[in-house]
């Protein structure tokens, strides 16, 4: 029997594919009633698209019996369906997160390998509301709350406007198979306890309440989207590219909602940024983002860079036959001089260090308040590096990265700054070394 045109779950499928006709799709299909309904509606439609299938085996004989549906439905409607196997059976925790990311490395796998142009998935609206409520209880902000918009990163949804009963009678009314996962009715997983049972209670209190919810969800995806065009026009006046860094110029106060959101969008969580609010105007802190980046604050702007792991340290040993290490941005490395040139002069970045009263290893740290330094012609007395730093018109981002080389408690080199006048005598020793100290990523700068 031929169904009206204007069922809403086919008239959702024509729609998306009237923005992307002559593509060819790839449709994740699982074998429940929602994935199910996804593949018929493409075969309705007479689109271009494979079916995709992931079996984990995490229900035994049920799980095989997934797969088999879906393969059969596939070869008699004339359908190409790719299977994945990928056994999670012994995994104790983490699995949803295991089986997710699993799922769509294979997808992309899959696209790259048959040319598929758009990936489908079944999620529908009341999909998107657990999603919504799970991540507002976790604290989420503008970006986590905006799951419409979400939606389309990794997939393209057709049905995230319809209900779950809209694809219930689309499945009843064109007779189309399905398996029930019965581990949904099951509240060992957060997403099933609000489905099974904070859903309803919700329902009660409020009738309607998931039309209302839904409403929300719009306004929060508009609101996102007017945020992202207002933080491009923000980051065209305050954020400033600069070799392998990041500047953030010093910005008003009434603008702090969007810096909020700015830095959300590059991994800083909400602690942090609250801690960044508190005193945006604060020169010398400094924080990192869960993903590896440097926020520090200088003198009227703010300096955003990556971070490998040997940036993250705070200090290492450094041996006579180290050879060459890693701190920070900076490669040091202490050898013995190819020349004892008596004309050799020490500069910022290379000096020949008097070896003959230090005793290593060395001890290479960042700098902190109240550190100090014996320079020559000071006859012994030491000097604050925060007054070198001054003098020299160091910025803060400097300060804080810079190796400084400690024997002991004394502190011998400051490079591209100071000397100790403890290893500054080379010319009258018989153990000189080379100490060296160069940048890694930018130019040497002081």
């Amino acid at each position: 029997m031929k169904k009206e045109s204007h069922d809403p779950v086919l008239l959702a499928m024509e729609n998306l594919l009237r923005h992307w006709s002559n593509k060819k799709i790839l449709a994740a299909v699982s074998g429940g009633m929602d994935s199910m309904v996804l593949a018929h509606t493409l075969h309705q439609v007479s689109a271009d698209f494979a079916i995709a299938h992931c079996n984990f085996h995490l229900r035994a004989a049920d799980s095989d019996a997934d797969q088999k549906l879906v393969e059969d439905w596939a070869t008699t409607h004339g359908i190409i369906c790719h299977t994945g196997h990928f056994p999670l059976t012994g995994q104790k925790s983490g699995i949803q997160e295991s089986a997710r990311t699993a799922r769509y490395d294979y997808f992309k796998e899959l696209s790259d390998q048959f040319g598929y142009d758009i990936l489908l998935t079944a999620h529908h609206r009341d999909d998107l509301e657990e999603t919504f409520i799970l991540n507002l209880i976790r604290g989420s902000g503008l970006r986590g709350l905006d799951v419409l918009s979400n939606a389309n990163k990794r997939a393209i949804r057709p049905f995230q406007y319809l209900s779950k009963r809209d694809l219930y009678h689309y499945a009843v009314s064109y007779q189309v198979p399905w398996r029930e996962d019965i581990s949904n009715l099951k509240n060992d997983y957060a997403r099933n306890k609000l489905r099974n049972q904070v859903f309803p209670i919700l329902a009660e209190v409020k009738p309607g309440f998931s039309s209302s919810l839904s409403h929300s969800m719009e306004l929060i995806s508009e609101l996102r989207n007017y945020m992202d065009l207002k933080l491009e026009k923000w980051k065209d006046t305050y954020v400033r590219k600069d070799a392998d860094r990041i500047l953030i110029l010093d910005f008003p106060q009434s603008d702090l909602a969007l810096f909020r959101h700015y830095a959300s969008g590059l991994g800083f969580n909400y602690d942090t940024i609250q801690n960044i609010c508190r005193d945006p105007n604060s020169p010398g802190r400094t924080f990192r983002s869960p993903n590896g980046l440097s926020l520090v604050k200088a003198r009227d702007f703010w300096v955003l860079s990556e971070e490998s792991d040997e940036v993250s340290c705070t200090e290492i040993l450094i041996y006579a036959d180290s050879g060459k290490v890693r701190f920070g941005n900076f490669e040091l490395e202490i050898q013995k001089p190819v020349s004892s040139d008596p004309d050799f002069k020490n500069n910022e970045w290379a000096i020949l260090a008097d070896c003959s009263d230090i005793k290593f290893p060395l001890t290479i740290r960042r700098f902190s308040p109240g550190d100090r330094i014996r320079i020559p012609g000071m006859e012994g007395r030491q000097k604050k590096l925060k007054k070198i730093f001054n003098e020299n018109g160091t910025d803060l981002l400097t300060r804080a990265e810079l190796p400084l080389w400690w024997s002991g408690d004394e502190m011998l080199w400051v490079p591209g700054h100071a000397i100790s006048e403890k290893i500054s005598r080379y010319k009258e020793s018989e153990k000189i070394m080379l100490w060296t100290c160069k940048r890694i990523g930018r130019k040497n700068s002081a």
